[in-house]
């Protein structure tokens, strides 16, 4: 409420808005081995009483679009995953409310869970972190749906029932100005990244290589017990490589289309990023 609210105050009929802030999410963060987080069974309680007794509040008579943002950890739960039966009970509580027909589910973004030795999200554009779920009423009559498809998409899922299919989605981790900036375009099959901090590039076939481990665009690397220099394909099998390079180059110039620098008045200041607009004072 303090750093987002007044900045989503310009598009109109804000007052229709309606606000709950509620207590229910467990810090995430370092707790020393002597003073671990638990199961608190009765705190959990507290948390569902909070969101069935403000959902019990909404008046269902009018046409209402609900966002339920939940936590990364629901408050009386320990960890990511450790609160799904949480989720399953509040899920069967809304289902009552408004039926399967009016239920969606998704996340904002995944999490790494020890791929590439990282245990969290934020830095990364890999594949543990960017498809994510999503449980919608049949659209079609289809069970599953395996296009590829984009958070942008969820209005015209949302309002017309209907699913987009396209050719490849854009995934960023940061704002365009921002030098920690990481983007991947991504295809049914193959996945392109651009880091802008050190400009270096990734590629994936994620048919062959869905754990994205082999880099194509890497020529060689340092290998660590034999201590020299290793190139990739003498020791690694790859045999899409020509077709693959001809799709990173279409992949690279959609990268280009989008793709914006900094201003000049875009600095580094007191440890945050940030962007100056000057004025010229008469």
């Amino acid at each position: 409420m303090e750093t987002a609210w007044r900045f989503t105050r310009e598009f109109g009929d804000e007052n229709k808005t309606v606000i709950h802030n509620l207590d229910i999410a467990q810090a995430t963060g370092y707790h020393p081995p002597e003073n671990p987080i638990v199961r608190d069974d009765a705190l959990l309680e507290r948390s569902f009483s909070q969101i069935f007794s403000t959902l019990d509040r909404i008046d269902l008579s009018r046409k209402q679009f609900i966002w339920l943002h939940l936590p990364h950890i629901i408050k009386g739960r320990r960890s990511y995953l450790d609160d799904m039966d949480a989720l399953d009970h509040i899920v069967v509580y809304a289902r009552g409310m408004v039926g399967d027909d009016n239920i969606f589910l998704t996340t904002d973004n995944g999490h790494m869970n020890m791929r590439k030795g990282k245990v969290g999200y934020g830095f990364d554009v890999y594949e543990p972190v960017i498809r994510i779920p999503l449980i919608s009423p049949k659209v079609d009559g289809r069970s599953e749906v395996t296009d590829l498809t984009c958070n942008i998409d969820f209005p015209s899922l949302l309002l017309e029932h209907r699913i987009i299919r396209r050719e490849f989605v854009v995934s960023d981790t940061a704002y365009y100005a921002q030098s920690y900036r990481k983007t991947a375009v991504v295809t049914e099959r193959f996945k392109y990244i651009y880091n802008k901090q050190d400009k270096s590039e990734e590629l994936y076939d994620l048919t062959w290589d869905s754990e994205e481990n082999y880099n194509i665009l890497k020529y060689d690397y340092r290998d660590r017990d034999r201590k020299k220099r290793i190139v990739y394909n003498e020791l690694y099998f790859y045999p899409y490589r020509e077709e693959a390079l001809a799709e990173e180059e279409k992949l690279h110039q959609i990268r280009d289309s989008m793709w914006r620098e900094a201003p000049l008045w875009y600095v580094w200041y007191g440890g945050y990023e940030r962007n100056y607009h000057f004025k010229k004072v008469v």
